[in-house]
């Protein structure tokens, strides 16, 4: 696996999934489901598409901001201030997250 950026992790965790690119997330509403959000800000409205994803990762954020709280609060893998992570990713991307201590990393998924 390629790794394409790191962030904050919020919890210790491995998930594998396609990777969704939400700009609105009042437009991602119903297809975000099981695919791992990829946004830009950790704005409170992101909220709304969080419990239908298998995972979030923005690009500012840190480990208190509103989506990392809502993240673990619902159990959700989150990695935050992945800095590079908009301009790595696409939508439909096989993308690996994982966090451990709070050191959070995204790969490029191994193409089978």
């Amino acid at each position: 696996m390629k790794q394409i950026s790191t962030g904050i992790g919020v919890m210790d965790f491995y998930i594998e999934g396609k990777a969704i690119i939400v700009d609105d997330p009042q437009e991602a509403i119903g297809k975000c489901y099981g695919r791992i959000i990829v946004a830009k800000a950790p704005t409170p409205d992101i909220a709304l598409v969080v419990r239908e994803a298998a995972g979030i990762v923005t690009q500012s954020g840190g480990l208190t901001c509103h989506v990392a709280l809502v993240c673990l609060e619902m159990g959700k893998p989150a990695i935050v201030g992945a800095t590079e992570i908009l301009s790595a990713v696409k939508d439909e991307m096989e993308i690996v997250i994982e966090s451990v201590n709070h050191k959070g990393a995204i790969y490029e998924a191994d193409k089978i």
